[in-house]
Parts: structure tokens; C-alpha cells; sequence
């Protein structure tokens, strides 16, 4: 009895240690699934505050009257901490945003501006051309769809133009450490730290000097129609100047290009008699050589391959349309003819347009029966590879037919303290001399077509930190996201 009593004790502890193993067991699962749905439920209010960002900055965007797109823009770096709009519970977002426009546009570049870039060579050059052209015939040093099926896993050459910037990543020789810098090339894309940029004596990875969103209209400060020097009589040039040239000034600018033949950069305009370095930096922003028939031209290219007007498509949610434009970045609005009246205040959109598609705006002549509407170039003359001073990083602008060290230099210096206002404050470096300001003025602005929001939002404490970022197109009357990506 006594041996038989010992049994049962023995089995009776061994159920209770089975037991209490399972219940531990299970309580271990229990909170591993509880930790778990918590982290899911922070990661959705961390994901739900970058995209609070990325939409508070459009807002913001929406709400600037300046005229011009720069660094130090209020809305190019927003912290909820010291927002207006401020969260209830411990979520937070930190927001910047990249000019597009400072960057080369992939899609436009020729062999020649590509060159210019750093880390190039002939062969990364040759592939990209490759990449983007119709054919399978292989340039000398490229690759086309004979190397691309031979890999493992085999893909397709595109044969079309890139749709994102890290479609380069699949073209041959690009790896990540020259796309995202030795810094950020180890991360995965689940990572969620902000990529620290290159210092000065480093060189800027690829990823911040190209894009597939590049280039302007060529519409100024303002988002308003230029008037082009080579068929406007002398009516609509003082006119459209208001007051910057006199009528000495605009019939002497006629009779020069009667005699001397059309203007090829309104930097040219110096080259009359009566037009000073103060008059051209106040003229040159209103003024244009392009009529509505030119054909786009890039920074530093005039003959490379050239996209339709406009990006690449990529689809956004249908729900992401945003604010009002910034007359500096989006280009909604065509420029009143003298006297004519703008309909509401600036950076708010005009009537909502016919669902079919939007009509181009058109100028007024109500007031000036004798301008020329082909002095006008047309709305939304798109125009890629024009760089934004205010944003474009030396690696870029040094691209630009005849740029110099001395000027890179000084623009860097200017930009430190203030913001180019427009593109004839290039005239206000005193290493700017006319000849260098013929050839660049018409290369650069001082405006955005496309932003790129980077919003990072957290919680509980700043552990659970989740990355959004959203291309926002300016072109159209109100901002319309055209890509996005979360994790």
C-alpha cells in the first residue's frame, strides 16, 4: 500500500510539472501574440502619423506664397512636435522634402549631360541608354536582352523609359552601395532610419542627382506665362515688363533684333544698348526665347532622347489629392495680360475643371489687343533637365553648359542666407558675368514640378518607427500623389 501511495505521488507531481510547463508555455505565446498585436496596432498609428505628415505637408505647401521652392522653405522640414496640429497621443512625425527638380531626370539625359555625372562611365552610360530604348541592339559597352536572359533568375531589358528611380538598380553595373552611398547600402528596405546624407567631401549617391520626375514649365516665379522676346512688338514688351524697361529700352531690344536676328538666351537682352544687370535681374524671370512650336531642351542637352511632357505614370491612391499649388512650384495659372485681373487669391485653384481633362489656360488679351499669343509659349510647355538653384546640389548644376567653380561656389555662398527669388538674381553673384549668364539663365528656375515628401512616423517613445514616401506632382491645379511607398 505504502509502495503503491508512492506511485501515485510521483505521477501526480509529474502531471502537475506537465501541467505547469503548458500553462507557461501557453502564457509565453500569449504574450508573445499580445506583444505582437500591439506592435502591429503601434505600427499602424506610426504609419497613419507619416502619412498625417506627408498630407500636413501638401497643406503646408498649399498655404505658401513665396513663389519659389527652397531649403529653407517653411513646409521642407516639419516636426509635429512644434506643429500647429498637434497629436493627442504619443504619435509623432518628422518630415522632409526633396526638390525633384534639383536632380537630373533620367529619362531625358543624353550621353553627353550623363558624362557629367560622377562614378559614370562609358559602359554604366551605355546600358542605361539600352535600358530605355526601343530596340535589342546593344550599344558598344551595353547590354540589352542577350546579357540580361543569360542571368539567374533571367529578366527582361525594359526597352521603354524607367517608371522609378530604383528600376536602375536592375540595369547591369549599378549596384547599391553607388545608388544608395556606402551608408545605407547594407539596410533593408524594412529598416526604417532615415539615410544619412553625404558630407561635402563625399560624393552624393545617385539616388539625390537623379530622379524620373525632373524638369519645369517654363512659367516663372510665379507660375505665370513668359513673354518671348523674338515676336513681341514694343506695346507687349513694355507692357508685359510694367515698368522694368522703358520705351527707349524695348525699341532699342526691337531694333537690335532686327538687325542682329532672333535672341537665343534671353541673357542676350545685356547685349542692348540701355539694359543694365538691374533691369535684366528684374526682367529675366517675366522674358522667354521660346515660342509654342520649340521643342523642349535640357540643362546641358538639346539632343537626347526626350520623354512626352510630363513623368512616368505611376498610379497613387485615388484619395491623395491635396492642397492648392504654390505658385512656385505647381503650374495652374496663366499669366493676366496687363491690366487683366487674377480671378481669387494667388495659390488657389481655379473652377473645378471639366472631368475630361483640364484645359490649358489661356492669356488674356483684353487689355493688349496687339500681343501676340505666339509670343506666349503654350501652358505647360514642359521642359526637363531645368534645375532649381535653390535646390539643385553642385554635382548637378556643375552639369550645366558652362558652369564654372568660381559660380558653384558663389551660389552655395548665396544660398546659405537666402533664397533666389528668381532666376535673374543669378545677377546678383558678382562672379556671374554676361556671357556665363546668357548660358544659364534659360537652364535654370527657381520653381518645383515635383516634391518628394519623406515623412517618418513613431510611437511609444520613438521605438516603432515606420517610413512613407510620396512623389506629389505640382503640375496640375491642386497636388496629386503619383507615387508611394510605406515600409
Amino acid at each position: 500500500m505504502r509502495k503503491r501511495r508512492g506511485i501515485v505521488l510521483i505521477v501526480t507531481l509529474w502531471v502537475l510539472m506537465i501541467l505547469v510547463v503548458l500553462a507557461l508555455t501557453f502564457a509565453a505565446t500569449m504574450h508573445v501574440e499580445a506583444r505582437a498585436a500591439a506592435n502591429e496596432l503601434y505600427r499602424t498609428r506610426a504609419l497613419y502619423a507619416a502619412r498625417a505628415g506627408v498630407e500636413r505637408t501638401i497643406l503646408a505647401i498649399g498655404q505658401d506664397q513665396t513663389g519659389y521652392a527652397s531649403p529653407l522653405s517653411e513646409w521642407a522640414a516639419l516636426d509635429s512636435e512644434a506643429d500647429e496640429f498637434p497629436f493627442s497621443n504619443d504619435e509623432r512625425y518628422e518630415v522632409t522634402v526633396t526638390d525633384e527638380c534639383g536632380k537630373i531626370d533620367l529619362n531625358a539625359a543624353d550621353e553627353e549631360l550623363l558624362a557629367k555625372l560622377p562614378g559614370m562611365t562609358d559602359a554604366l552610360i551605355a546600358s542605361i541608354l539600352d535600358w530605355r530604348d526601343a530596340d535589342d541592339d546593344p550599344r558598344p559597352d551595353g547590354a540589352e536582352v542577350d546579357y540580361y536572359s543569360r542571368l539567374k533568375p533571367p529578366r527582361e531589358c525594359a526597352n521603354r523609359s524607367f517608371l522609378t528611380l530604383p528600376e536602375l538598380l536592375l540595369v547591369r553595373g549599378f549596384t547599391k552601395e553607388a545608388f544608395y552611398g556606402p551608408k545605407v547600402a547594407g539596410q533593408t528596405r524594412f529598416e526604417t532610419t532615415a539615410p544619412e546624407r553625404a558630407t561635402e567631401e563625399e560624393t552624393l549617391p545617385l539616388e539625390e542627382l537623379l530622379t524620373v520626375y525632373g524638369g519645369a514649365d517654363d512659367l516663372d516665379a510665379q507660375g505665370q506665362e513668359r513673354l518671348n522676346i523674338n515676336v513681341a512688338d514694343t506695346t507687349a514688351l513694355a507692357e508685359w515688363t510694367d515698368g522694368i524697361l522703358t520705351e527707349g529700352d524695348v525699341q532699342a531690344i526691337v531694333d537690335y533684333r532686327g538687325s542682329m536676328g532672333a535672341f537665343d538666351s534671353i541673357g542676350e537682352l545685356l547685349r542692348v544698348e540701355g539694359i543694365t544687370r538691374e533691369k535684366m535681374q528684374q526682367a529675366a524671370d517675366l522674358l522667354t526665347t521660346r515660342s509654342r512650336a520649340s521643342e523642349s531642351s535640357g540643362a546641358g542637352s538639346t539632343t537626347g532622347e526626350q520623354p512626352p511632357p510630363g513623368m512616368p505614370t505611376v498610379p497613387g491612391p485615388p484619395d491623395d489629392a491635396g492642397q492648392p499649388t504654390l505658385p512656385g512650384l505647381g503650374g495652374d495659372t496663366g499669366r493676366q495680360a496687363p491690366g487683366g485681373e487674377t480671378p481669387g487669391p494667388p495659390g488657389f485653384p481655379p473652377p473645378t475643371p471639366d472631368p475630361e481633362g483640364p484645359t490649358p489656360p489661356q492669356p488674356s488679351t483684353s487689355n493688349v489687343a496687339d500681343i501676340d499669343l505666339a509670343a506666349l509659349p503654350e501652358a505647360g510647355d514642359f521642359r526637363p533637365n531645368i534645375l532649381n538653384l535653390n535646390t539643385a546640389p553642385p554635382e548637378t548644376l556643375a552639369t550645366l553648359e558652362g558652369m564654372t567653380e568660381q559660380v558653384l561656389n558663389a551660389i552655395a555662398d548665396y544660398r546659405e542666407a537666402q533664397s533666389f527669388t528668381t532666376r535673374g538674381d543669378l545677377l546678383a553673384l558678382k562672379e556671374m558675368d554676361e556671357a556665363l549668364f546668357a548660358q544659364l539663365v534659360e537652364a535654370v528656375t527657381v520653381r518645383s514640378s515635383t516634391l518628394r515628401i519623406t515623412a517618418i512616423g513613431s510611437v511609444d517613445e520613438g521605438r516603432i518607427r515606420v517610413r512613407v514616401t510620396a512623389v506629389v506632382d505640382l503640375k496640375q491645379s491642386e497636388p496629386r500623389i503619383v507615387y508611394l511607398q510605406a515600409g
